[in-house]
């Protein structure tokens, strides 16, 4: 008699899961970039580490990883000092991600250890957009990161050595070798490491900002079902094509106020681009508008929190338009305009518009607001002055900071943070714009007279606040020269 067949065994059960066994854990989000990384046939690399004696080891002060298109001033170079080294490569992704992976990377003859921290922040930023690091060709995405290592140690020597630049300290050095914007608080001790992604598809290259008319020229790789849409009320929107090179946009009643235009694939921001001349346009944004029609335009906007109207210029007696100049410093930069009346009248400055008259008022700013901030003069014909008063032609943003020439609103900052910028275009007739063209860190603004009181407000981030200064006028001696067109 046979016996009874066995059960199998639980082991016999291959399929059966392992209750046992911890669950995976999911990739994190810089594991899924590095990844991505990976699959980069090229990068391009910049670094740099100091030498620390208290643990007799090298730290990572900044990484830099860059894909898709190298940097404008990239090159392959080494500086080794010293206590510091500063290198730049080019490297596949899957060395990239080997780095990683081994949490080391050789710098010259160097080897620097370092163990990012997992979290990671993704920042978007524009093509050809300016910031801490040195703009890039396509749009992109920053993501950054810091190593584990919580020690902190400045290197305050002057760095020399034979066949590398001499620099005072170290931030001077990581600054110009990572081309990095003048920062007076830009430091390079925060052990950082940051990976751009860049978004060849689509970018917009160039617009021009007309009177009547918005054209703009975009390129890349993949054109082809995207969409340039200008934001407002009414849907302004065209599909492009892969042979799509320039789109023309009629403005009848001018550009919006907060114009901004995107450029996209559906619901996803490839590039855009901000259009209201309140901030700073970027250099690939042109305003192609007469001088008068934009002093125009900038009084029918009337007066607010970055445009003020002055009679006349200052005198001996200065504190208001100073603390006007410190104010339009400490914010979002701002425009003063001589020679209109607060009803939006241009007077003009007739025979008070001389080249004394401007060195006085470029005086007046240097003694009276320190330190000094960056600024241009400009004198523009806008007319018969008598008794005139401003077009109320609406959707006129996008001249207001033209009448002065592109200014990078500054904030006031340390007396050696940079040389104040005058630029002076006088006229024996015509409309005088000054604007403050160099964007600084806000950290101070006082007075030099101390009664004034002038403080620079500025947040714990040391985020730096954009000072236009202009100054158009009018005369009396001036050719009509016409007003802004308008719908109708």
């Amino acid at each position: 008699m046979s016996e009874p067949s066995k059960a199998p065994e639980p082991a016999d059960r291959p399929d059966e899961p392992d209750e046992t066994a911890e669950p995976a854990q999911p990739p994190s989000p810089l594991d899924l970039l590095l990844e991505r990384v990976s699959q980069a046939q090229r990068t391009w690399v910049r670094a740099a580490a100091t030498w620390h004696d208290y643990d007799s080891a090298w730290k990572l002060a900044l990484l830099e990883v860059v894909t898709g298109a190298p940097t404008a001033t990239w090159v392959e170079e080494c500086w080794e000092y010293e206590h510091a080294v500063l290198g730049a490569l080019e490297a596949s992704g899957e060395t990239v991600a080997s780095w990683f992976a081994a949490g080391q990377i050789e710098l010259g003859s160097v080897t620097v250890a370092f163990t990012p921290q997992q979290g990671i922040h993704p920042e978007r930023r524009d093509s050809r957009a300016s910031g801490m690091y040195e703009p890039l060709p396509w749009a992109s995405i920053t993501w950054r990161t810091v190593t584990t290592d919580t020690t902190s140690g400045v290197l305050h020597e002057a760095l020399v050595a034979a066949g590398a630049p001499a620099f005072v300290n170290f931030d001077q050095a990581a600054a110009a070798f990572f081309r990095t914007p003048h920062q007076v608080n830009r430091r390079f001790d925060g052990h950082e490491i940051v990976i751009r992604e860049q978004d060849p598809r689509a970018r917009i290259e160039r617009v021009r900002i007309r009177a009547a008319e918005l054209v703009v020229s975009v390129g890349g790789d993949d054109l082809a079902g995207k969409r340039l849409t200008l934001s407002g009320p009414t849907v302004a929107s065209q599909g492009l094509d892969a042979d799509t090179a320039e789109w023309s946009l009629p403005l009848p009643d001018g550009l919006p106020e907060g114009a901004w235009l995107a450029l996209h694939d559906d619901r996803q921001l490839l590039d855009s681009r901000a259009l209201d001349p309140t901030w700073r346009p970027p250099a690939d944004v042109e305003f192609e508008i007469e001088p008068a029609t934009r002093v125009e335009a900038l009084i029918s906007r009337g007066e607010g929190a970055t445009l003020e109207f002055k009679r006349e210029l200052p005198g001996e007696d200065a504190s208001r338009v100073m603390k006007t100049v410190a104010a339009f410093a400490n914010g979002q930069g701002g425009t003063m305009l001589f020679g209109v009346t607060d009803e939006q009248q241009i007077i003009g400055l007739g025979d008070a518009l001389t080249r004394e008259a401007i060195d006085h008022l470029t005086r007046l700013i240097s003694d009276h607001v320190q330190p000094h901030p960056p600024f241009e003069v400009e004198t523009i014909s806008v007319g018969e002055a008598e008794g005139r008063s401003s077009p109320s032609t609406s959707g006129l943003a996008p001249i207001r900071r033209t009448a002065l020439a592109q200014a990078t609103a500054s904030s006031l900052t340390t007396c050696d943070a940079a040389a104040t910028q005058v630029q002076l275009a006088p006229k024996t007739s015509g409309t005088l714009c000054a604007r403050v063209c160099r964007r600084t860190t806000v950290r101070n603004a006082v007075s030099s007279s101390r009664s004034c009181g002038w403080g620079a407000p500025h947040d714990r981030f040391g985020r730096r606040g954009r000072f236009q200064l202009a100054l158009p006028v009018a005369t009396e001696h001036s050719p009509c020269s016409g007003r802004m067109p308008h719908s109708g």
